[in-house]
């Protein structure tokens, strides 16, 4: 299980800038950070991250809270007093085992046909190394495998999109049908990722989670 943190701080005139969105599947019931102002001082706190699932608010359980109640708790604070955060980085589930069906059935969590390449560092910065998404490309006839390295940056990688539907990778001769066959065979066949450049085994990619 990923390890929990908590983080304090005190409330002031300070913009905090923290955006928090109702649970997600992948959060047992918590809510998750979805948004740290640039500037704010959420984002100035180490602890915190996007993604990172809200446990605790000054030390009570938030399981069954939306991203208002969260709000509502922070704007309850008065000034001068301490704002506590527990929060636990989203586990790491891996693919392995998985079928097409399967794989196909998590398409939400994965392909994002008009996302960019600054909406897939948003949704897997706070995921693990390997996590990835399918986005758009700003090539015709692509899209873009983006795989999160060790090191944060995210490697990508373009899928040419065939004249009869089908995918065709950087390696190999024959396409695709479809794309979550891909990802399918990233999971099974080490060499052709190996031969693609991945530069982490993929696991569980990115979860959608709601405006508030």
């Amino acid at each position: 299980m990923p390890k929990k943190a908590t983080v304090e701080f005190t409330k002031s005139d300070e913009a905090i800038g923290l955006g928090v969105a109702d649970a997600t599947e992948d959060s047992n019931g918590y809510p998750v950070i979805k948004k740290l102002a640039e500037g704010g001082v959420a984002s100035k706190q180490k602890g915190l991250a996007v993604g990172h699932i809200v446990l605790e608010v000054n030390g009570k359980d938030v399981k069954g809270k939306s991203g208002h109640d969260i709000h509502e708790i922070v704007r309850g604070t008065a000034k001068g007093q301490s704002l506590k955060f527990t929060v636990q980085p989203p586990k790491k589930q891996s693919l392995d085992g998985m079928d097409l069906a399967t794989i196909k059935g998590l398409s939400a969590k994965w392909h994002f046909p008009k996302a960019g390449r600054e909406e897939a560092e948003v949704m897997l910065k706070a995921r693990p190394s390997g996590s990835f998404v399918i986005r758009s490309s700003s090539q015709p006839k692509h899209c873009t495998l983006s795989v999160k390295k060790p090191n944060g940056d995210l490697w990508n990688s373009l899928i040419e999109i065939k004249d009869d539907g089908s995918y065709k990778t950087k390696v190999g001769t024959e396409p695709f049908k479809e794309l979550a066959a891909i990802i399918l065979e990233l999971i099974n066949n080490k060499d052709f990722g190996k031969k693609l450049g991945l530069p982490a085994k993929i696991v569980m990619p990115a979860y959608k989670t709601q405006e508030v």
